[in-house]
């Protein structure tokens, strides 16, 4: 199941920009019900949000519901970002509504300080000054309660690596 927000108006040298995708494999179970594999079908799944910067789509299945976010922040720290995680935030509310199981893929356009440790796994920190939009970013994850993982090889944490399926291949 692929589900694809188009991009909006057009950038640099033509190129669209931003658009968010969910890649839902159906041959991969979700969970195991009673020892029983349970797999996503496409009539599963429901858009709840779209725009050419957040997705939010919604699994159920006869066993259990979860929530998709596909999301691209914006890179200002000006009033731009602060109204984007604004938005982002009410969403959230509402989805949390339906469902507490949520996993949400956001390119924050954000780099964090390698001493941050709230709400954060891992050393998600890549340099010792912060973005711009850091503080913004960090009080809404802080706020929401998600949590973010590096996705960088070498600040992977063991929390995050198994086999066979991992989001990195350390």
């Amino acid at each position: 199941v692929v589900i694809a927000q188009s991009a909006s108006a057009y950038g640099y040298k033509g190129s669209r920009l931003y658009g968010c995708e969910v890649w839902i494999n159906t041959r991969v179970p979700v969970c195991f019900a009673d020892g029983i594999p349970v797999f996503v079908k496409f009539r599963d799944v429901s858009v709840m949000f779209s725009s050419p910067r957040c997705l939010i789509v919604l699994v159920r299945t006869r066993h259990m519901m979860f929530a998709i976010i596909s999301a691209h922040a914006p890179h200002s720290s000006g009033d731009t970002c602060s109204r984007w995680w604004d938005e982002f935030d009410k969403h959230l509310v509402r989805i949390r509504s339906v469902t507490d199981t949520i996993i949400a893929c956001v390119d924050a356009n954000s780099t964090f300080p390698t001493y941050s440790k709230h709400s954060f796994h891992g050393q998600v920190g890549r340099r010792a000054q912060p973005s711009s939009n850091h503080q913004t970013v960090s009080s809404h994850l802080v706020a929401s309660g998600l949590v973010a993982v590096s996705t960088f090889d070498q600040w992977c944490c063991d929390q995050f690596c198994d086999q066979p399926y991992t989001y990195t291949h350390k």
